[in-house]
């Protein structure tokens, strides 16, 4: 924006050219929205969106700055229109997926899809063209209401508001190098955050000359402010009155953090981050449908801590109920600092990696370290196979995680004197064979080591011998006549409600990957909704039997030597041929 010229006031709102396009400067009102802007000023939203890069047209924010293009006299001889529907045609920016452009215009996500009936809700690209349907009597965006979809906000009650004193701003412009928000800050002796809350376009970008800012002005020295100097009209905020949390819990407040984009690593794989919230989303329905009310904010994290600070910054998340996220371990510490001081239930969805220093008592691991599920997993070893013939077979790498289990196992069964055989690879099996079960336990995760021997275990009779392999490797085995082992995931456990559901909303699933993570989404979600529903705060076991899972089995315990709690819910999966 280094192509500024000196601005105007005409038609009652100021003008600036940029870049050569004429553009009215227009501060936001009182619950004012992209589509209530549009329509004042007979533009598209899209344009208002290219216009503005950084706006997110579902967070504006109390006299934040918008720059809107001026229309000209000549009417789009593109758009068609018939029985009162304009088909228009909508230019994809950056992040933007099929939900977001039919929540901007109203529209059923289904109606554009008819539109576009090649259009791959997965891959939309920027700057893809997507012909949508709008109705030409619409009232606001506010006003309307849209068929049921996976939203991320349905909200039911409105908690009272009482108005604080209206606020005065003065508009600056930049007209120099090198200028930061600090500095700024500083010369008008206000905090980054009142910067940030009233110019929130800045979050993600650095200071450039052309660019106009709201700056807050404190009481005592807005009374003596030239009228030109604030908005044409003065901002009033609103806040919600201090509400005691009730133990049962009607109204939710989630932020979900993720990261969408792979800006800083080209090689981040983001499709399954944004299969999660899919998941999540459909999860939502479901609570909903049992009388939960939920406000769900997502944000997208990239993979750097420096968006994660400013993504903390925003307001929503001082007084949310549930942080679902982040999905690096590097990104854990930052939210789990933020979560501990807020006291916010923090649900860690992918890593397993977490620091002691970052544990808290309201965060919830979903993938535990192997120290704190095999305990329980041996305790299912124990009751299903003690009394089978268990041999272990030793392999060299004694360092994996598979020799890690066995010699756990080991210790366990010589605890509660049962018996057991072991020998090393390449020795004699078959003498140690019985007419009973044979549990032959692999004790190793080296994928090399066991394949040199499978096929000599492939010509063993699968009637009475089965082979225990370590989660990490047992679907490499799959030809194997006779595989148990421990996963947190059942892949035949999905429901054909839930599929019947995804196919409506969002198309055909393609569920290639294992485990899939829209159904981590939706068995994380929907558990810890009804959970803080029935007032639980998480601290006890929640009734799963009344939780449809997916594909999980939540069981959520507290930690050894750790205040915080991980999940050691698992399934015993035998595969025979």
């Amino acid at each position: 924006m280094i192509c500024v010229s000196v601005s105007v006031l005409a038609q009652n709102y100021q003008k600036k050219i940029v870049c050569g396009k004429e553009y009215y400067v227009y501060f936001v009102r009182q619950s004012e929205g992209c589509y209530a802007i549009s329509k004042k000023f007979d533009v598209q939203q899209a344009d208002i969106i290219e216009a503005n890069p950084g706006c997110d047209c579902d967070k504006l924010k109390l006299g934040q700055l918008l720059f809107i293009p001026i229309k000209n006299s000549e009417q789009n001889s593109d758009n068609k229109q018939s029985n009162g529907v304009t088909i228009i045609d909508h230019k994809v920016i950056a992040k933007q997926t099929l939900w977001a452009i039919s929540k901007m215009y109203g529209v059923p996500q289904q109606q554009i899809l008819e539109l576009n009936p090649n259009l791959d809700i997965v891959k939309i690209k920027i700057g893809q063209i997507i012909r949508v349907p709008v109705l030409d009597n619409k009232q606001t965006a506010a006003n309307q209401e849209v068929k049921p979809q996976p939203q991320p906000e349905t909200l039911v009650e409105t908690p009272k508001v009482e108005p604080k004193p209206t606020k005065k701003f003065t508009t600056y412009e930049v007209t120099k190098k090198n200028k930061t928000i600090y500095g700024i800050s500083k010369e008008f002796d206000v905090s980054i955050n009142e910067l940030l809350d009233a110019n929130p376009f800045l979050e993600d970008k650095k200071l450039k000359i052309g660019d106009i800012l709201q700056i807050p002005v404190k009481e005592e020295v807005a009374q003596n402010l030239p009228k030109e100097q604030t908005p044409p009209t003065a901002p009033v905020k609103t806040e919600e009155k201090s509400i005691s949390k009730p133990k049962i819990r009607k109204r939710l407040k989630i932020a979900c953090l993720l990261p969408f984009s792979n800006s800083s690593d080209q090689s981040v794989n983001t499709e399954r981050f944004t299969e999660f919230y899919k998941g999540s989303l459909l999860a939502l329905e479901e609570v909903k449908a049992n009388g939960v009310s939920v406000e769900v904010q997502t944000f997208d994290t990239d993979v750097t801590n420096e968006r994660l600070t400013v993504i903390l910054a925003d307001n929503f998340l001082a007084d949310v109920d549930i942080i679902i996220g982040p999905a690096y371990p590097e990104q854990v510490s930052t939210v789990a600092a933020f979560a501990k001081k807020n006291k916010i239930a923090q649900i860690v969805p992918f890593t397993s990696k977490v620091d002691k220093a970052d544990k808290h008592e309201q965060l919830y691991q979903f993938n535990p370290e192997s120290a704190d599920i095999f305990p329980f997993v041996i305790d299912e070893f124990i009751d299903n196979f003690s009394k089978n013939n268990i041999i272990f077979i030793n392999f060299t790498d004694k360092n994996d995680k598979g020799s890690q289990f066995a010699a756990d196992l080991k210790k366990s069964l010589k605890s509660k004197n049962l018996k057991f055989q072991e020998i090393q690879q390449g020795d004699n099996l078959t003498s140690l064979l019985s007419d009973k079960q044979n549990i032959i336990v692999l004790a190793t995760s080296n994928y090399e080591e066991i394949a040199s021997f499978a096929p000599y275990y492939k010509t063993l009779d699968a009637s009475n011998t089965a082979f225990w392999l370590s989660d990490d490797i047992a679907k490499k085995f799959g030809d194997l006549p006779n595989v148990i082992n421990y996963s947190l995931f059942d892949d035949n456990a999905v429901t054909d409600k839930y599929l019947q559901s995804y196919q409506k909303w969002f198309g055909y699933r393609n569920a290639k990957s294992s485990p899939s993570f829209d159904l981590i989404g939706y068995d994380l979600t929907y558990y810890f909704c009804m959970a803080q529903k029935e007032g639980t705060m998480l601290k006890y076991s929640y009734d799963v039997e009344n939780v449809p899972f997916q594909q999980s089995s939540l069981k959520f315990l507290l930690q050894k030597n750790s205040k915080s709690f991980v999940n050691c819910g698992f399934f015993i999966k035998q595969d025979k041929k």
